[in-house]
């Protein structure tokens, strides 16, 4: 497993600046507030788990549990805490600290993202936190998944083949995660939807282009090679907040 690097940051995504200054930044956790929130989330029971970490509905408090100390078995013991500071997607604040966990042989870093509910509480943000996907990446990299949400960053590319091999048809990504050891070929039709909101991410966000995806293939593609039908989220929380500011 991959350990990304997630550097310190303040990023406003374009247009925002007015919108930030508005915020009521006052409600912000900060540093030392926020560094024990991701704590206390991670020494969460299933009984209290859902006070300290947003579940969706998809994941019992049972459920998130287990995943947390899979996590930890795989992993080791957390190490670290490390505030990044900001990020302002859309009309949303997201404060991000990095967990730096060991086995003694290796380091394993996870971002916790944290947001304030509707209710004024503040929670980490557990799909994001755990990077879920719709599917295995096992079975998502062998092409045994037809259609699949996945949490990734994106970067341009250049490679063109296959059926995606008209460059004045298809805009080429290079796909990663974490939690594979390769890169995966996905593309967007020049001019769809997805394709105007990758450019304009990539555009106001470079530094750190995360991306909730639902990507397809079939037996057409080539292997790694996939479709992105949907841009879900423009970071790796997906709710409705997310879906508003990917431009559904």
């Amino acid at each position: 497993m991959k350990s990304p690097g997630y550097e310190s940051s303040f990023t406003v995504s374009s247009g925002q600046e007015e919108g930030l200054s508005k915020n009521n930044l006052n409600d912000l956790l900060g540093a030392h507030a926020a560094e024990k929130l991701v704590s206390d989330a991670l020494d969460s029971n299933s009984d209290n788990i859902a006070r300290k970490f947003r579940l969706d509905t998809e994941t019992s408090p049972t459920a998130a549990y287990e995943i947390l100390k899979d996590i930890r078995t795989k992993e080791g013991g957390l190490e670290e805490l490390k505030w990044l500071g900001i990020r302002y997607i859309g009309d949303r604040v997201i404060e991000e600290v990095a967990t730096i966990c060991s086995t003694g042989k290796s380091n394993s870093v996870r971002l916790a993202q944290i947001t304030r509910q509707p209710d004024g509480s503040h929670k980490v943000d557990f799909a994001s936190y755990i990077r879920k996907t719709s599917h295995p990446w096992d079975d998502i990299v062998d092409g045994n998944v037809e259609t699949c949400l996945v949490r990734v960053t994106i970067s341009e590319s250049a490679y063109h083949n296959g059926v995606f091999s008209d460059e004045t048809k298809w805009h080429a990504y290079k796909i990663s995660s974490p939690d594979m050891n390769t890169t995966l070929h996905a593309y967007a039709e020049i001019g769809s939807e997805e394709e105007i909101r990758i450019r304009d991410i990539l555009a106001t966000d470079p530094q750190s282009p995360r991306l909730t995806l639902q990507i397809q293939r079939n037996e057409t593609l080539l292997p790694k090679q996939f479709k992105i039908s949907k841009v879900i989220a423009r970071d790796w929380i997906h709710d409705d907040v997310s879906m508003e500011s990917a431009g559904h």
